[in-house]
């Protein structure tokens, strides 16, 4: 079998010579060399493979989804896996074993568990895509949450490809009670090495359970503020104003404070306003009230509460608490500043600002001493 490639051995035994040792031993070295050299080889080239297919994945893939764990991302894994399968045969024969039998009787077997893997991995994606489809229409109908629909279709993924990989190893003559044997054996190993993850696992079932929060809520998690764009058995990604993604553990979200700014329909802001001493105090509270009230981005204006809440070095502080919608808080509350500002600017209200006051001694210059 590829004979060229034991020619430079050959060249090397037709030297004369050489000791005897180095002749009797001269075959079992090049053979672990061959071998070491197709690792190698094989590696790169399923490395090379696997690189492009993220890649791939990452072009194809929207803005707002998470490639990690990605059917994508799953898939490259799987076709290193079945390269280093597929090219066992060759490694085997360069290390001077007969695979011939082997190849005649898997052959068959090795291409259709490729086949299925790839049906398994294509079957998922599509399956967990009208799973959300379907969520998102629910949510638009009949204004149902989404993020259970999401977690399910992401556990479905990797149901679909689980079976997948079963039903391939299966093809190329794992009997299917040892199978599973070695299937709950490896799962109790992976379960102990990794607790983490698992744990991640379990954290996701309750936040899918009990919902703390929901697709396209505005929350803060771990410190972090953002909108839930995306919510996986692994992490949560959170989208804050400046339109990074940030990846949170699903146990660490679970664990640490949740602050849900989406779940009530209303919010009622907080707006501190400095007058000075010399205003009118009551006269001021008024002047703010009747500027909120006056705004469209408030609600339930009779109920927006003004009052002193401290008396500073150089400013009296007044504070202000009226209702808004939940959405755009940013925007309603600058709104609500400028119109404060603007009332105050038109009522003549003064807004103070730090000052600083510095006296300058000087003293009488006493009489010039001569010297001679």
């Amino acid at each position: 079998m590829m004979d060229w490639i034991d020619a430079p051995l050959r060249r090397i035994l037709a030297i004369e010579g050489l000791p005897g040792w180095l002749v009797s031993g001269m075959p079992g070295l090049w053979a672990m060399i061959k071998l070491v050299l197709a690792l190698v080889l094989t590696w790169f080239v399923s490395r090379l493979v696997g690189r492009g297919l993220r890649a791939l994945g990452r072009r194809r893939m929207g803005p707002g989804e998470s490639f990690e764990g990605s059917s994508w991302d799953l898939g490259a894994s799987l076709v290193r896996f079945f390269l280093l399968v597929l090219a066992a045969p060759l490694i085997l024969a360069l290390a001077g074993l007969d695979v011939g039998p082997f190849l005649n009787a898997h052959a068959l077997g090795v291409v259709t568990a490729f086949a299925i893997v790839a049906a398994g991995i294509v079957a998922a994606r599509w399956i967990a895509t009208s799973i959300r489809s379907f969520g998102k229409r629910a949510r638009q109908n009949n204004r149902a949450d989404d993020t259970l629909f999401n977690f399910v279709a992401a556990m479905t993924r990797y149901g679909v490809v689980t079976l997948a990989v079963i039903l391939a190893l299966q093809q190329l003559g794992f009997p299917a009670g040892s199978l599973i044997a070695v299937v709950g054996a490896a799962g109790l190993a992976i379960a102990l090495a990794l607790q983490d993850t698992l744990r991640a696992v379990a954290a996701g079932v309750l936040l899918a359970v009990f919902r703390p929060f929901r697709l396209g809520d505005w929350v803060a998690i771990a410190g972090t503020e953002g909108e839930v764009a995306d919510m996986t058995p692994f992490h949560t990604t959170l989208i804050p104003v400046d339109h990074r993604a940030v990846i949170i553990p699903n146990d660490k979200a679970w664990s640490d404070p949740i602050t849900n700014f989406s779940r009530e329909p209303m919010r009622r802001l907080d707006l501190y306003f400095d007058i000075s001493y010399e205003d009118d105090t009551r006269r001021a509270m008024e002047v703010v009230r009747e500027a909120l009230a006056s705004l469209p981005e408030t609600r339930r204006k009779e109920d927006i509460w003004v009052g002193v809440h401290a008396l500073n070095a150089w400013s009296v502080t007044l504070r202000a608490r009226p209702w808004t919608d939940r959405t755009g808080i940013p925007e309603r509350k600058s709104a609500c500043i400028l119109a404060v500002k603007t009332a105050f600017e038109n009522s003549g209200v003064t807004i103070p600002y730090p000052r600083q006051v510095e006296y300058q001694l000087e003293y009488p210059q006493g009489p010039t001493r001569e010297t001679s």
